[in-house]
C-alpha cells in the first residue's frame, strides 16, 4: 500500500504538510507501542455549546441518516427486535460527544439515554442537561440499564475487569460495534498497547484478544448471539502489525 510505503520512509519528513495530511485525511492505522504502561490521550471533541444547541433545535428536521444508518446498523435491528416499540434503557458506554443521542432518539423516542465517558466529559454533560432540559438524557451514575452499548470505545479500557461494576445492573443485552481486536491465537492470552494514527494524530489504545473478550463476558453469564465483521470503512490498515487482528461487532445476551 502506497501509504505504507510513505509512512515508512523519508517521505514522511520531506512533503509538505497539507500534502501529507490529504493523503492521510482519511486512513486509519496502527503501529505496536513499546512503552509498557497505557496512557489515555483521547482528546474528545465534544460539541461546543453552540453546536449542541442547533443540534438540539433541529433534533427533529435531521433527514439524510444515510451514514449513520450503516453504523448503527447492528444496533438499531437489535432494538428493534427486542423492544420494537417499548420503552428500553441504554447506556453508551464511552460515549464521547452526544451524536449517539440524536440519533437514536430519532428513530427510538421511548428510549432513556445515559451517558458514560471520561470524568470531565461526564461533568460537561451533567450541566448541558440541566441547562438545557434534554429529556430522556443522563449521565450514567450506576442506574439499571436494559442495553450496554460498547461503540469503538473497549480498545480505550486497559483493563476489561473495570466494566464489573456496570454488570451488577441486571442489562440483559450488550452490544459491541467496531472494536479492534487480536484475532491471533498465537496472542489469544495477550493484550497489546497500540498506537492509533488518526490524520497524524497520535492515539493510544489497547487492542484486546477477541478470545479474552468473549471469555470475559461469559463470566459475567453472557451468552454470545452474534459477531460480524465491521466492513464499512475501507481505510483502516493494520499491515504494520506482526499479529492478526480484525474490527468486529459482538451481540450477548444474558443467561
Amino acid at each position: 500500500m502506497i501509504a505504507n510505503y510513505i509512512l515508512n520512509s523519508r517521505l514522511i519528513n520531506i512533503l509538505p504538510f497539507k500534502i501529507v495530511k490529504f493523503i492521510f485525511k482519511r486512513i486509519i492505522y496502527f503501529e505496536q507501542n513499546l512503552d509498557k504502561k497505557y496512557q489515555n490521550n483521547y482528546k474528545n471533541n465534544y460539541l461546543t455549546e453552540i453546536k449542541l444547541r442547533e443540534s438540539l433545535i433541529n433534533l427533529k428536521k435531521y433527514k439524510d441518516y444515510s451514514e449513520q444508518n450503516k453504523k448503527y446498523q447492528i444496533l438499531n435491528v437489535l432494538i428493534s427486535t427486542y423492544f420494537k416499540k417499548n420503552k428500553f434503557k441504554l447506556l453508551d458506554y464511552g460515549s464521547g460527544n452526544i451524536e449517539n443521542f440524536f440519533y437514536l432518539s430519532k428513530f427510538f423516542p421511548k428510549m432513556t439515554y445515559f451517558y458514560h465517558d471520561k470524568k470531565e466529559n461526564n461533568f460537561f454533560y451533567k450541566k448541558i442537561k440541566k441547562k438545557y432540559k434534554i429529556k430522556n438524557f443522563e449521565v450514567y451514575n450506576n442506574q439499571k440499564t436494559d442495553i450496554i452499548y460498547f461503540g469503538s470505545s473497549l480498545q480505550y479500557i486497559p483493563d476489561l475487569k473495570l466494566l464489573n461494576k456496570i454488570f451488577s445492573q441486571n442489562s440483559k443485552i450488550i452490544c459491541i460495534t467496531e472494536t479492534p481486536l487480536i484475532t491471533d491465537s498465537k496472542y489469544k492470552n495477550k493484550k497489546i498497547l497500540i498506537t492509533q494514527k488518526n490524520m497524524l494524530v497520535n492515539i493510544n489504545s489497547i487492542f484486546h484478544s477477541k478470545y479474552q473478550l468473549i471469555k470475559y463476558f461469559k463470566s459475567k453469564n453472557f451468552k454470545l448471539i452474534f459477531e460480524s465483521n465491521y466492513s464499512y470503512d475501507p481505510h483502516i490498515n493494520f499491515k504494520n502489525l506482526n499479529f492478526d487482528c480484525s474490527v468486529l461487532n459482538f451481540i450477548f445476551i444474558k443467561k
